[in-house]
């Protein structure tokens, strides 16, 4: 191990193939420790966004940055015996570098369409058609109970009528929230 560092940051290498090395093994190292702290169950990047973003994703992140040295470094590694000119080697691993922040950008925001808002909100509730559970007794005396589905789960409302009394069992549609609990439904 010891003759493999040698190697790569002895005084007979070049000096950008050290920055290369170096930032390629460094990055590497952490993005491991990122990896392994994201299986485990803790973020990295909760708290180091910056103002800069696209579409509401944070480019300039803790993940962003490493991604970005990932491809800088190792490009500059791989592609040193294959590209001479040290200038359009830099451009080339600088070109790869923004190429791998970008994927990642886009690999979050596919991963961010993943997630699904299935908190239940009365007002999904305004036009749908459900059953009376409980009783609705006439000109608002008093609430009676509607199972209604919603996304696909069914839900249990406080609802109330203007109307005639809708026994248990009939139809009942929903005209509007009147509060947090309750709803306005009538016969359907």
């Amino acid at each position: 191990m010891m003759d493999f560092f040698a190697s790569i940051f002895g005084p007979e290498t070049e000096p950008m193939m050290k920055v290369y090395w170096g930032v390629a093994l460094f990055a590497s190292v952490v993005f491991v420790i990122q990896m392994i702290m994201t299986f485990v169950g803790f973020d990295a990047d909760a708290t180091t966004d910056t103002d800069f973003d696209a579409d509401g994703f944070h480019i300039f992140t803790i993940k962003g940055l490493i991604s970005f040295l990932l491809g800088f470094g190792w490009t500059g590694v791989l592609l040193r015996q294959n590209i001479e000119n040290p200038i359009i080697l830099g451009a080339v691993a600088v070109a790869v570098g923004v190429a791998f922040l970008f994927l990642i950008l886009f690999i979050m925001r596919q991963v961010m369409k993943l997630s699904v808002d299935n908190s239940f909100k009365l007002e999904q509730s305004v036009g749908l058609v459900g059953s009376v559970y409980l009783r609705i007794p006439s000109a608002r005396k008093a609430c009676g109970k509607l199972q209604l589905s919603v996304n696909g789960t069914i839900h249990e409302l406080e609802a109330l009528t203007d109307g005639h009394e809708l026994p248990t069992g009939s139809r009942a549609k929903v005209m509007s929230v009147i509060d947090d609990h309750t709803v306005l439904v009538e016969q359907a």
